[in-house]
Parts: structure tokens; C-alpha cells; sequence
């Protein structure tokens, strides 16, 4: 994600010249725990929530399979947008 706020290496250099060792540690300290935490909820929280019934029955059926579909089409078509760079010649104008 850094990369978002600092595009440069000459940039990201400086970052990390500044964060030293200690800075880096507890960033990589922070990540592993934030994972650890999210996969301890995923695996002991979430499957004790039941879901209702119908839920289950239509997951199986012809209408979530194809919910599901377009669910997962609208995600790369979100993500293929985000990442998608617009032509130069759209800000010449400005």
C-alpha cells in the first residue's frame, strides 16, 4: 500500500531511511498481526454464525449460482476500472 502514497523509489528510500529497522519491524509486526487476528475470526467466529435457512437453499439454486456470477464479474470490472490508466490525451486539454 505504500506504494500509493509514495510512487517515487527516491521517495520510498527516504521513507525507509527514516522508518530504519525498528520503523520496519513493527510495521511487518502490525501486518502479522492484523492477518493473525482477521484469520483467528475467520476460523473460530464466523462458522459458529448461523445462517437462516433460506440463505442455504438459495445459494444451491439457479438464482445464487448466477448472483454469485455477476457479484464476482462486477468485482473485476470494479478492479480493472481502479487499475486502469486513462489516456494522456484526456488531460491535455486541462
Amino acid at each position: 500500500m505504500t506504494c500509493l502514497w509514495v510512487p517515487e523509489l527516491s521517495e520510498f528510500i527516504s521513507l525507509l531511511g527514516k522508518l530504519g529497522l525498528t520503523g520496519l519491524s513493527a510495521a511487518f509486526a502490525a501486518i502479522i498481526v492484523c492477518f493473525a487476528l482477521f484469520w483467528f475470526i475467520a476460523d473460530r467466529i464466523v462458522p459458529r454464525l448461523a445462517a437462516p435457512g433460506f440463505l442455504a437453499t438459495i445459494s444451491d439454486s439457479l438464482l445464487g449460482r448466477n448472483l454469485t456470477l455477476a457479484g464476482k464479474m462486477m468485482a473485476v470490472i470494479a478492479v480493472a476500472t481502479l487499475l486502469h490508466k486513462s489516456p494522456d490525451f484526456v488531460y491535455k486539454a486541462f
